[in-house]
């Protein structure tokens, strides 16, 4: 196995890559690869269970390339602690175009990223098993504003433009704040993800169904799904591989899970539905109503 320095050059960062050279010859993230005859990939709206996802992955023999890819970048968390990877995570960006990065995932690895659907990502992964995360927006957004929420009070120095809303006194102001300011921007993000959930071989999975609010049976024949799409053995057993994945400590797990009731106000439920909310829930088959 051959170590390989490449330097990357662009006008934010100047950093070396630490790149792999496989028995193959190829290219790749990191030295091992699973039993997994597959490269795989979580494509996520935001908090909608990536790494709950990974974790499960990883339970199944996959290699984390702890890499979180986005079109023209990704954070190379490789070999970083949960703290770093909160409290510097804007250290850890490496510019390079999606069309490299996909090329250094290799069998039996996965990588995740919110990463749009266009033309060239689905051409990319086209080859890949792709695991499509989703969750009731209203829930995804509660939880992504108390991860944020963890992530500037850690890092004083991240987004200076985009933070006072952490200082709103309660939930409900602190969520509305959150929303005029960076809500615009996840829906959005949400929007050019949504083509995925209808693309043709790829295995949606619910936040819900994972953590067992449709039922035992729904949630084990999740972890089915994801089992026969990556053509894994039977030995696997569903049960075990969710007891070792949910509620363990990953990157943006806060210890508890996020449900917006205990954020929500009419007044915040008119910024969602202005923000085009309702729109993202009623295709991804969510109720329209936050008191459902």
């Amino acid at each position: 196995m051959t170590n390989v320095a490449v330097k990357l050059l662009s006008a934010q960062h100047r950093r070396s890559l630490e790149l792999f050279t496989l028995e193959n010859g190829t290219l790749a993230l990191k030295p091992i690869q699973g039993e997994c005859p597959h490269r795989a990939f979580v494509i996520s709206i935001q908090k909608s269970g990536t790494y709950l996802l990974a974790k499960l992955l990883e339970e199944l023999g996959l290699v984390d390339l702890e890499t979180h890819i986005w079109l023209d970048g990704f954070s190379d968390y490789r070999g970083k602690s949960l703290e770093e990877k909160v409290t510097m995570a804007r250290n850890y960006t490496v510019d390079l175009p999606v069309e490299v990065t996909a090329s250094l995932i290799q069998e039996g690895q996965f990588a995740v990223g919110h990463l749009y659907h266009e033309w060239r990502t689905v051409q990319l992964l086209s080859g890949f098993v792709r695991l499509v995360t989703i969750r009731d927006a209203r829930d995804a957004l509660a939880s992504m504003m108390r991860f944020e929420l963890r992530r500037l009070q850690a890092d004083p120095l991240r987004n200076p433009s985009g933070r006072a809303w952490i200082h709103e006194p309660s939930g409900q102001d602190r969520m509305r704040a959150f929303l005029e300011t960076m809500g615009g921007q996840l829906i959005n993000d949400f929007e050019k993800i949504q083509p995925w959930w209808n693309t043709p071989g790829t295995i949606v999975v619910r936040f819900e169904q994972l953590l067992g609010d449709l039922g035992r049976d729904e949630q084990l024949s999740t972890v089915r799904a994801i089992i026969a799409a990556l053509d894994l053995s039977s030995r696997f057993d569903p049960e075990r591989i969710l007891s070792r994945s949910l509620f363990q400590q990953t990157l943006t797990y806060s210890g508890a899970r996020s449900q917006h009731k205990e954020f929500w106000s009419p007044k915040v439920d008119d910024i969602f539905k202005q923000l085009g909310g309702d729109r993202i829930n009623a295709a991804m088959g969510y109720p329209l109503s936050h008191e459902s």
